[in-house]
């Protein structure tokens, strides 16, 4: 047996079918269908403006500051390169390698790409191959300096997408390059992508480092990514 309710809202009448347990009312309505529907939308609005809020905060977080104006038009950027790689997903592991000479604006293209991904609702974690190693360097101390590095890590290893970023810029230990194949090991294991970019080839990169893992890392990361040479 129907009843009728009056909307809070607007006042107006409309008939509803109660819930009935246990021989009791539950969950009577207090609004029409029509302000039912207009709420619905508002708070879906405002979820909506609030996680912008919440992703443009966290952005500022991820990328540098030197790198959040950059748009496609940026002078010196391959935009018939930038446009294809714009429509890269995340699918299946596989990531983004860019190798190619100083200035290319290798960097700038990847945190567009990153951008994209992070607005998409994907968790996209930041570090650059100098950080990465000094944080491997000192995390295994009792300050606030190593419990940084150990977060870093962890993100690195945690993040659904990593971009590292100039590679061959760092210097590693033995420990360090051991620990960084094992970060690289790991991820591609998992199929988490990882961005990188490079100013060195493959072959260039490998011989930065030890003989036993150089070639390895290299590898993965030319296995697990869609290599790009970038040029003007």
């Amino acid at each position: 047996m129907k009843k009728v309710l009056t909307c809070q809202t607007c006042g107006q009448w409309e008939d509803y079918e109660p819930v009935m347990l246990n021989g009791q009312e539950h969950f009577k309505p207090r609004f029409c269908t029509p302000c039912s529907e207009i709420e619905r939308k508002r708070l879906e609005e405002a979820n909506a403006a609030q996680e912008l809020t919440e992703l443009k905060a966290k952005w500022l977080t991820i990328c540098p500051p030197a790198y959040r104006e950059t748009d496609p038009n940026f002078p010196m950027m391959n935009r018939s390169l930038l446009s294809g790689l714009m429509k890269y997903e995340p699918t299946g592991g596989r990531g983004i390698g860019l190798h190619g000479e100083t200035g290319l604006r290798k960097t700038r293209m990847m945190f567009l790409i990153a951008q994209k991904l992070h607005f998409g609702g994907h968790d996209v974690f930041y570090c650059s191959s100098k950080r990465i190693a000094g944080c491997f360097a000192v995390r295994y101390g009792k300050d606030r300096a190593s419990d940084d590095a150990r977060d870093i890590i962890r993100r690195c290893y945690r993040a659904e997408i990593l971009f590292l970023d100039d590679l061959g810029k760092q210097r590693f230990s033995d420990a360090g390059q051991s620990e960084f194949f094992d970060l690289v090991e790991t991820r591609t294991n998992q199929l988490k992508p990882i961005l990188w970019t490079a100013n060195a080839t493959g072959d260039e990169l490998a011989g930065m480092m030890s003989k036993d893992r150089g070639g390895p890392i290299v590898r993965r990361l030319e296995d697990f990514c869609e290599v790009f040479h970038v040029t003007e």
